[in-house]
């Protein structure tokens, strides 16, 4: 599912399109970018990622807008959820497992606040090693990102490895 350049869309929820659900995709599974315009007021909810060769969801400079309440499992490279740029978000209630890399990454976000809230993170880091052939995927990530706030966040709490950090705050972040 690809949405760019776009406002005011739902991905889920409770509309027609409530509980998509993407499997085995060669690349991304749901994707949301701006290129260029803007990304504002986007509603991705209630769906189901299972099988993705790179992110479950990937946004890019979205704002005023949710993540919540989605099931991404079994996803390879980079993060399950990752946001990259935009502000004034929520991620929510989510639930990830098996991801190969980061479990929920975001990154170069502003604004006056981005909530990550009541998130549950799994199995991280399944192919993230490092040079002792540890796992290093973080469940948690955040670098460069301001009004953050982290709460409620269960990590590995179901019997789920976590490969590197259970959460990590890059010091540039302002996270509260």
């Amino acid at each position: 599912i690809l949405v760019s350049n776009s406002d005011s869309v739902k991905i889920g929820g409770s509309t027609v399109a409530d509980g998509n659900t993407v499997t085995n995709a060669g690349s991304d599974g749901i994707v949301v970018r701006a290129d260029g315009g803007t990304a504002d007021g986007i509603l991705i909810k209630n769906n189901s990622v299972n099988g993705t060769d790179r992110t479950g969801i990937y946004t890019e400079d979205m704002t005023n807008s949710t993540i919540d309440s989605n099931i991404v499992q079994n996803i390879g490279r980079y993060a399950a959820i990752y946001v990259n740029g935009g502000q004034n978000f929520w991620i929510t209630n989510n639930d990830i497992d098996h991801s190969d890399e980061i479990g929920l990454l975001v990154q170069n976000t502003g604004g006056a606040f981005n909530i990550i809230d009541n998130n549950k993170v799994d199995f991280t880091g399944e192919d993230k090693k490092t040079s002792d052939g540890t796992n290093s995927g973080d469940g948690i990530r955040v670098e460069n990102a301001a009004g953050l706030v982290l709460i409620n966040n269960k990590v590995g709490l179901n019997g789920g490895g976590i490969g590197g950090n259970g959460i990590f705050v890059d010091p540039s972040a302002s996270a509260y």
